[in-house]
């Protein structure tokens, strides 16, 4: 998946600049990104190298938070960690990340 930009050397999306000056908005925006990925995914079953390079993308960001973000049952914003505190933008967006991860490895 492309972006560069959008991600950390581990291939974990990072928060943007936006977020770091206090655009949640932004940061949300990794939420929609996975979800779209996953629903991509989902409907395109019959195009099996999609599915193969998709999957990867969605258990690298899968991973992330729960190993590197969370305390508790709480998620921080910065997947690729150290958790940093923990508010509902941050919780929302983990939950695309967890559904997709579920969705994509039944």
């Amino acid at each position: 998946m492309g972006m560069v930009e959008w991600h950390g050397s581990t291939g974990i999306l990072s928060p943007t600049q936006q977020h770091v000056s206090g655009r949640f908005d932004v940061a949300a925006s990794k939420g929609v990104l996975i979800r779209g990925i996953c629903g991509a995914y989902s409907c395109n079953q019959s195009e099996v190298e999609f599915q193969n390079k998709a999957r990867a993308y969605i258990n690298v960001q899968f991973n992330a938070p729960r190993d590197f973000a969370c305390q508790e049952d709480s998620y921080g914003i910065e997947w690729g960690g150290p958790s940093q505190g923990c508010t509902t933008v941050s919780q929302m967006t983990a939950l695309d990340v967890l559904v997709a991860g579920i969705t994509a490895n039944p």
